[in-house]
């Protein structure tokens, strides 16, 4: 590499911005039960790209619509529509088809969305947790 292209390089890199998720630490069960909108047990359906959020055929953000299984707070209904961004740098979460979550979703202010940065886990790793879920939701 040339002194030229190295000394471009140093004084370029730090006006180029990357943007990544950037995740603090996941709050705890109880704090996490008080604070989030919704909680609740389902299974992905349907994960379908959000028009609105594609450029030259690369989208954004997915909808995902999940079968509700259990509600545990927030909602009363046997289907969801959520909304994730596609990609984890974006802290999407990565939803799969067919799979059953546990999963904490707050309003964006048009519909309940997802991110990576919630406490949304699998449902095979999140069976203990849906109990103290419970739990907490009784004494409230």
């Amino acid at each position: 590499m040339t002194l030229k292209l190295k000394l471009i390089l140093i004084f370029l890199l730090p006006y180029f911005t990357v943007l990544a998720c950037d995740c603090r630490i996941a709050p705890g069960v109880n704090k996490a039960v008080y604070e989030t909108e919704s909680i609740f047990v389902g299974k992905v359906v349907s994960v379908t790209d959000d028009p609105e959020s594609c450029y030259l055929g690369d989208c954004l953000g997915v909808y995902v619509q999940i079968e509700v299984q259990a509600c545990l707070k927030g909602i009363n209904s046997s289907n969801v529509t959520l909304y994730t961004m596609k990609q984890t740098a974006s802290c999407g979460f990565p939803f799969e088809m067919g799979e059953g979550y546990l999963i904490y979703a707050d309003s964006n202010g048009r519909e309940l969305s997802v991110s990576l940065c919630s406490r949304t886990k699998d449902y095979a790793e999140a069976k203990a947790e849906i109990a103290q879920v419970k739990k907490i939701m009784r004494k409230k």
